[in-house]
């Protein structure tokens, strides 16, 4: 009977182990996957992290958003990092040869648009920012190498592109 416990007791113990194991190398996948997109939350986070590179001026013409005022909040250019995990044990930040432009936004209070609209700034070098955040504090990114790509001006004009039939007829 005590060799059968103790058998029990074993067999637990290595199931627990495994299924530690598969959880962690699941974990780790799923960071290093999606850390290549992810971006400080403000200028002072990255800047308290060491990836701040500079704040540039943020001018959007015109300034609305689904037909209400837009006022940008926080802008920055910060370094783009990944997270690894060498031997699936430690974590580690490495810096990219590569920069991102956040910019942060404010929509004053306004309806929602009851048709679908597609509005995200465009700059005059990289095309099209990401688009993310919610429809009253959205977020933009915009991502250039070190190497090959013209660096971000020190006042950075973006031009709301618009496509669909909520844009209040200035679709393209």
């Amino acid at each position: 009977m005590r060799s059968f416990a103790r058998s029990v007791l074993l067999g637990l113990l290595v199931l627990a182990l495994l299924g530690a194991a598969a959880w962690r190398v699941v974990e780790v996948g799923v960071t290093e996957f999606y850390s290549p997109g992810w971006y400080s939350r403000s200028s002072a986070d990255a800047q308290r992290r060491g990836l701040l590179i500079r704040r540039p001026a943020v001018v959007i013409e015109p300034a609305t958003y689904r037909g209400a005022p837009l006022r940008v909040t926080d802008a920055w250019i910060e370094r783009v990092t990944h997270v690894e995990h060498p031997f699936y044990l430690w974590r580690r930040v490495v810096r990219d040869p590569a920069v991102r432009l956040v910019v942060l936004a404010r929509r004053d209070d306004a309806p929602a648009p009851a048709a679908w609209c597609d509005e995200r700034p465009s700059e005059p070098h990289g095309g099209g920012l990401t688009s993310s955040g919610t429809m009253d504090r959205p977020e933009w990114t915009l991502q250039r190498k070190l190497s090959g790509d013209p660096p971000f001006p020190d006042t950075i004009r973006l031009t709301m592109d618009r496509r669909g039939d909520g844009c209040g007829g200035q679709g393209r």
